[in-house]
């Protein structure tokens, strides 16, 4: 597999789009594309090993992409849709989002700090949704519907938005975090399944 293998991955001259015709894999690089847009192909993967990704909009036009994280690498002020996680997602700050479908088939966790994640769309989890251990929260605010079919651990989880709220659980699995909220004017909330907290 072909990597980008540098210090720097840097968009200096933003111009709004940047496309990708393959997937994409950088390790031990500092990718910052400065609020540009990259487009992945439909079904591709774009991998972050050790150090970071930010200030980035990424999506796949009528598409979806994976992203996967390992070594410790994370992902700040980054805004992507319609994707599916894998290995150990690291949030860092309070402004990353994630627009459509969000798939977790990995970990999910805040990096250093206390950290918050912005889901606008459904949110799958397949995996384990935590805090990371080191004092610090994870933190979520989802605006869409909710698949939990796994382990969901994390500090603080927030319904959000005036749209309707469809939540489903998996045998054995339960919402087991600090709180689980519904912030004030949130739209109508139905159990399509049995919910454990």
């Amino acid at each position: 597999q072909s990597v980008f293998n540098v210090y720097g991955f840097t968009d200096n001259e933003p111009i709004g789009l940047i496309n990708a015709l393959t997937s994409l894999s950088f390790v031990d690089c500092i990718v910052n594309l400065n609020s540009d847009t990259l487009l992945m192909p439909n079904n591709s993967l774009l991998s972050i090993s050790d150090r970071y990704i930010k200030n980035s909009v990424i999506y796949s036009p009528g598409g979806t992409i994976t992203l996967n994280m390992d070594n410790n690498a994370y992902i700040q002020d980054c805004d992507i849709s319609d994707v599916t996680l894998t290995g150990i997602i690291q949030i860092n700050g309070s402004n990353v989002v994630f627009n459509e479908n969000a798939v977790l088939n990995g970990t999910l966790e805040n990096y250093s700090s206390t950290s918050y994640l912005d889901i606008y769309g459904d949110f799958t989890n397949n995996g384990i949704v935590k805090n990371k251990g080191n004092g610090f929260n994870f933190n979520m605010d989802l605006f869409g519907n909710i698949i939990n079919n796994a382990l969901w651990t994390n500090r603080n989880t927030y319904l959000e938005g005036t749209e309707t709220h469809a939540i489903t659980q998996g045998p054995g699995s339960e919402f087991a975090g600090y709180e689980f909220n519904a912030v004030a004017g949130t739209g109508l909330i139905t159990f399509m399944t049995d919910i454990n907290f």
